[in-house]
């Protein structure tokens, strides 16, 4: 029986057949993948960038020699401004991302900024790649005759769109529109926009003539002096299929569909480059919370970096190794990162007890090593719940973290290296992402107020609580004491089995516990509560002020 493969190892098996059938003489198999730099690039577009990784890590751990070639499109127009970028950057729109200045100074232009921060956090998740910048690509001419050609079979281009284009949309007729078709945009000589109609093309001398629709600047040049223009995307995508000699790439759902960018573009690539598509998966959605699609001009939405801020290197990658590229999931910064980091912390402890199934060891060891090397992970495990709750309870106190973590781990000699990034990304969820209401605070002092509003036996339990616990000050035998208490409180022994009375005492007492310490009816685990605060502390809240005896009040 054949074995399950994993998503990332179909896509292989096929990209090794394409390259096989179709590029047998190519020294490496090229995978590609791209993204304008419109704005804040989201965890949106990491699925675009991861999903062409993986694929072209499986393929280097099979002997193949890969090369990942990823397309900044910072030649695209600049469409609308994102919620980060001030609103007078408007007067841009229409000019290309790579020529537009950086909106606070720190980059060399608009794209720049963004770019810079992506491949900082590629670099992070271990994705090698070599970035090909568009504008400095068509600006030097390297697809100027790739472009010619393109410009000569306009006709073919135009009818390759036109058969998946709504009857009936256009006042002129077919032919008339045919005629006016060319797939190349320039950028205004004058302003610089792409607000430009081309009236002419020779091509003898590969002239172009335009006139600009904002500035009403005209001018004529020819192809073989400079390039001042691009492909429309339709007949772009595939010019660089065919130039870059690409065996895969991936789209999202919306270029998979009747007359999208792939469907058009394999016809494209046939008819004007006599060449042949890419492989091509398509690659479901993610999003940030509740969100379903993260638009990547929006402004809204979590970045790589961000992420990578609350989320350990390898842990990110395992979110989008361990499903399928069709499957939209969500990279939750709420509670629910608590669980994520459990689900992988048992993956993690499955595979190294080896009682992982052989998918869940294929699917660790490719989200925690690249071909060639491993990604980061915190060399002590320490449960991301554990420490978000220290952390949370000892306000960052590094020195405090350190000795409740060692109790708990019961390793005096832990230091914080170890911990990273974990500790770093419990830090940062906490200060970033929870509620200020949602937080640990502890009482200043003894609540005399809540005290007086506590039931008998929950006074009776604390009491207990506070005679027992006076020796027995560590991880393990708090925690016996905290079930324990309850249990006696009712007259069973300290290691008898639960039942529903004693759970109800239980839960009981545990309120009473927090709302002395913390004014609130939950919170942290009782004993990391306990150890975090420290003997002292805890008493001082648990503990009523002595009531001044008879005799001393005459």
């Amino acid at each position: 029986m054949a074995k399950a493969k994993l998503w990332i190892e179909k896509a292989a098996d096929m990209t090794e057949r394409h390259a096989q059938k179709h590029r047998p003489d190519q020294g490496s198999i090229v995978c590609a993948s791209g993204i304008s730099p419109s704005g804040p690039i989201h965890i949106g577009n990491l699925r675009e960038e991861m999903t062409v990784h993986l694929v072209a890590e499986e393929l280097r751990r099979r002997g193949h020699t890969v090369d990942h070639i990823h397309s900044w499109d910072d030649f695209d127009r600049l469409r609308k401004i994102p919620a980060s970028v001030p609103k007078e950057f408007e007067k841009y729109i229409g000019q290309p991302l790579a020529e537009i200045p950086d909106p606070f100074d720190e980059h060399p232009s608009y794209a720049d900024r963004f770019i810079s921060d992506f491949e900082q956090s590629m670099e992070q998740l271990g994705v090698e790649m070599r970035s090909i910048r568009q504008a400095k690509a068509y600006r030097n001419g390297a697809y100027v005759e790739q472009i010619k050609l393109a410009l000569e079979k306009r006709a073919v281009i135009f009818d390759c769109l036109v058969q998946y284009q709504t009857e009936g949309r256009h006042e002129e007729s077919l032919e008339a529109r045919r005629e006016k078709y060319y797939p190349f945009q320039i950028y205004c000589h004058a302003c610089n926009r792409d607000s430009t109609v081309i009236s002419n093309y020779q091509a003898d001398t590969a002239t172009l003539s335009y006139a600009c629709t904002t500035c009403k600047h005209e001018a004529t040049f020819s192809l073989n002096d400079e390039c001042p223009g691009k492909l429309v995307w339709k007949a772009d995508w595939p010019m660089r299929w065919h130039f870059e000699k690409v065996a895969f790439e991936p789209g999202g759902d919306d270029h998979g569909t009747p007359g999208s960018s792939y469907t058009v573009g394999k016809e494209i690539i046939r008819d004007v480059y006599d060449d042949v598509a890419p492989c091509f998966i398509k690659y479901a959605f993610v999003g940030m919370g509740g969100a379903t699609k993260i638009s990547s001009s929006s402004g809204g939405g979590a970045t790589p970096a961000d992420a990578l801020r609350v989320l350990e290197p390898a842990m990110l990658r395992w979110l989008y190794v361990r499903r399928d590229a069709g499957q939209q999931f969500n990279v939750e910064f709420g509670d629910e990162l608590i669980r994520a980091y459990d689900e992988w912390d048992k993956l993690s402890t499955q595979v190294a007890n080896e009682t992982a199934s052989e998918k869940q060891i294929k699917i660790y060891n490719t989200a925690k090593h690249t071909a060639t090397a491993e990604v980061r992970t915190s060399d002590t495990p320490v449960s991301f719940r554990l420490l978000s709750s220290v952390a949370d309870i000892a306000n960052g106190d590094l020195k405090q973290i350190l000795r409740i973590v060692g109790d708990h781990l019961d390793d005096h000699e832990i230091d914080k290296d170890s911990l990273e990034p974990r500790l770093s990304c419990a830090l940062n969820w906490l200060e970033e992402y929870v509620p200020t209401d949602q937080r640990t605070h502890v009482q200043a002092s003894f609540d005399q107020t809540t005290w007086d509003q506590l039931e008998e036996q929950q006074k009776e339990c604390v009491s207990r609580f506070i005679e027992m616990a006076d020796t027995q000050w560590d991880l393990k035998n708090l925690t016996s004491l905290v079930y324990g208490v309850p249990k006696l409180s009712l007259g069973f022994e300290l290691d008898s089995p639960p039942n529903d009375d004693i759970k109800t005492a239980q839960r009981s007492f545990f309120v009473a516990m927090y709302q002395l310490m913390v004014d609130s009816e939950t919170g942290p685990r009782l004993p990391t509560l306990l150890l975090s605060l420290g003997q002292e502390r805890v008493l001082g809240l648990l503990t009523p002020p002595a009531t001044p005896s008879a005799a001393n009040l005459g």
